[in-house]
């Protein structure tokens, strides 16, 4: 068992559909505020008071929930900065890649194709550390050989 790469974390969220944004093939209609696609399939910053479990939302194609909003999920990858001349600046010390948004994000943050940092502050006090988390976490994956 693994924590995903993060191409296998998109792959697994798009649920086969190579168009759109969620995972259920359906386009982003909102970017900042509520998104009625969006609120089929996730715990988001515009729907999370009307639900407080994983797995109340609908299931991507491939059956799998809350890929999107819930919480950022780690990747295994570390991040990599691109800027906008497109030349690689990274890898960043301390920084991992975490995907689909979660319970405090906007619709924009929850998209399939997101890619966000997550830094490591493992170093600092455990009250920080759990704040600071809150709205992270992992999915793991089972690597058949």
């Amino acid at each position: 068992y693994t924590l995903p790469t993060e191409a296998q974390w998109e792959f697994a969220a798009r649920g086969g559909h190579e168009e759109g944004t969620w995972g259920d093939g359906s386009k982003i209609l909102k970017t900042n505020s509520a998104d009625s696609n969006l609120s089929k399939l996730a715990i988001y910053k515009h729907n999370k008071a009307a639900m407080t479990e994983t797995g109340t939302c609908s299931t991507n194609s491939y059956g799998l929930y809350d890929m999107h909003g819930n919480v950022w999920e780690w990747c295994q990858d570390q991040y990599i900065h691109i800027n906008k001349k497109g030349i690689i600046e990274g890898p960043e010390e301390n920084t991992f890649i975490v995907r689909g948004g979660s319970f405090k994000t906007y619709p924009k943050f929850c998209r399939s194709a997101c890619i966000q940092r997550m830094f490591d502050y493992s170093g600092n006090n455990d009250t920080f550390c759990r704040l600071m988390y809150a709205n992270y976490g992992f999915r793991i994956v089972l690597n058949k050989k």
